[in-house]
């Protein structure tokens, strides 16, 4: 008889077992994802903490290195949008250069996060400043919404789980 059991390889301490454990059964390192032998291993420092860890939201809203999947990319920006439309509301009591201010502020996440998305693409940042361009920046929108990203690694790194 075939034992159609998939050996899965920890990213941790590489042991190999077989199952579908939440845990390595070698090291105990915790999995959100089990990988397969070959398959491109996660960084757990960044893709196994909650979405609201301090960690998980400077890697997506401060730092332009890394890959954002369509989904992570969605769920980030939805929750800038709210905040862009929700702050605002607080800082309106007549100071408009506080509101301003916040706009300006908030531009540098979107972007972080849009050169993360291209970087799935394997496209460099800088196709962002091709947002400036008229019609141009509904291509550039297009792509970023709903273009696949590369299948395994890329010149910007490996793919995230989600």
């Amino acid at each position: 008889m075939v034992d159609l059991a998939k050996e899965l390889e920890c990213s941790d301490c590489g042991g190999i077992f077989k199952g579908d454990p939440e845990s390595c059964p070698h090291c105990g390192e915790l999995f959100t994802q089990p990988t397969y032998p070959g398959s491109i291993a996660f960084d757990p420092i960044i893709y196994s903490k909650p979405f609201f860890s301090r960690d998980y939201l400077s890697f997506l809203y401060l730092r332009f290195d890394g890959r954002l999947s369509r989904y992570q990319f969605i769920e980030a920006k939805f929750l800038l949008i709210l905040l862009t439309l929700v702050i605002p509301l607080f800082l309106a009591k007549g100071n408009d250069g506080a509101v301003l201010f916040y706009f300006v502020v908030s531009t540098f996440p979107s972007i972080a996060l849009s050169a993360k998305r291209l970087h799935d693409m394997d496209m460099s940042g800088w196709y962002l400043l091709l947002s400036l361009v008229p019609f141009a920046n509904v291509w550039v929108g297009f792509r970023i919404l709903f273009r696949r990203g590369t299948i395994g690694p890329n010149s910007f790194g490996s793919p995230s789980i989600a």
